[in-house]
């Protein structure tokens, strides 16, 4: 008979650790129960549940299939424990290796990831080296109607990364997110300013406070990150370079060359530390920015609302309908692969291919008259 029972283990059986071993087969009469730990429950008490089945085949079979069979799951390593949840790892991988390793920015999302998703959800009271991709990939499904495909991706990146260094640490076996599909994130196009709104927004923020980050964001592609972390020390005015010393990979450390019109524009306001700060001389915090200055500018001049990120996309869509080629561009935004800058902005190649194609056309409408005339 299958479904849920609440059969007292024997002393026999708890002495050995009955409890201990993860899907647990019992012999109670005929029948062999399987006996699944599923951590604790609201009230700390501990949630088991039992099935039951006539041979023992079945009950080995049905601990195979569970999601929760460490056969199937990340296994105990020689460091780990049978005890440690994945709500309690989470909090140490954040701390240990997290903290040290990533942007400030990239650690605060972490943490809403792991606070808001990850405990909570249906892994954080399971033990690490009991987690299974069954298990992974039904969490998955709970992500779906919750949050966007773009961000039940990033989620399942974090629980991918993060389990990968409880392998380095000994602390489990393998990790179980390398046998499962994670969430596709949608195809994301950035909403854009034609290149005549881009002007008349540059015309009217002149003279608004944060017009010069504006500037820099727009001419250069930085992303706002790399443009908050710029010192006067970065700015080369002799060769009219901006040097980017910030970022996790050799292609994001790179010199832009700079517009000449911005180059004298940064000449005139030269100072020392940072270039965009407070009047503290402490950073510039980027909700502030965006909230109480960028959107509500957009909103007065009635332009398509985007975000100040976006500013680098429109700096490189712009380069590529003007011809400028995908190597340059990728270089100048710091792109791993000239591959990945195809993948990003393939609508904006399109758009030079229109045009391309556009000024063909015009060519041999132009060239035809003269050919008709003389064949006549």
């Amino acid at each position: 008979m299958a479904g849920r029972q609440r059969v007292p283990l024997s002393r026999r059986q708890l002495r050995w650790g009955g409890w201990q071993v993860p899907g647990t087969i019992i012999k109670r009469g005929k029948a062999y129960v399987v006996v699944m730990d599923h951590g604790e429950g609201e009230n700390g008490s501990r949630v088991r549940k039992w099935k039951s089945f006539p041979t023992k085949r079945e009950a080995e079979a049905y601990k195979i299939q569970s999601a929760t069979h460490p056969a199937l799951g990340a296994g105990i390593g020689p460091y780990g424990s049978g005890h440690l949840r994945l709500s309690a790892y989470l909090q140490r991988w954040l701390t240990d290796y997290a903290q040290v390793r990533v942007r400030p920015s990239t650690y605060e999302r972490y943490e809403q990831f792991v606070g808001l998703h990850l405990t909570p959800g249906s892994l954080g009271h399971v033990q690490v080296s009991r987690l299974s991709p069954q298990a992974i990939e039904a969490f998955y499904r709970e992500l779906h109607g919750k949050v966007s495909p773009t961000t039940a991706r990033h989620i399942a990146v974090l629980l991918r990364e993060s389990l990968q260094a409880a392998v380095r640490w000994g602390i489990i076996l393998q990790n179980p997110c390398d046998r499962t599909e994670e969430p596709k994130a949608t195809h994301w196009a950035p909403t854009l300013w034609s290149a005549e709104q881009a002007m008349h927004f540059m015309e009217v923020a002149r003279g608004t406070k944060h017009w010069l980050l504006y500037a820099v964001l727009l001419t250069t592609g930085l992303r706002l990150g790399e443009a908050l972390a710029l010192t006067w020390a970065d700015v080369d005015f002799a060769r009219g370079l901006l040097l980017v010393r910030q970022g996790k990979t050799p292609n994001a450390r790179r010199a832009i060359r700079l517009p000449d019109a911005l180059v004298s524009e940064l000449r005139n306001v030269r100072g020392v530390g940072l270039i965009f700060r407070t009047k503290t001389g402490g950073p510039l915090d980027p909700p502030t920015v965006r909230n109480d200055h960028f959107y509500p500018l957009l909103e007065k001049l009635e332009l398509p609302r985007i975000r100040l990120h976006d500013l680098r996309h429109l700096h490189a869509t712009l380069l590529l309908a003007q011809g400028i080629d995908i190597a340059t561009v990728s270089a100048r935004l710091g792109h791993s692969s000239k591959a990945f800058t195809l993948s990003v902005y393939t609508h904006a190649m399109a758009a030079g291919q229109e045009q391309a194609a556009q000024s063909a056309n015009h060519l041999l409408t132009q060239t035809q008259a003269p050919a008709v005339r003389e064949a006549t």
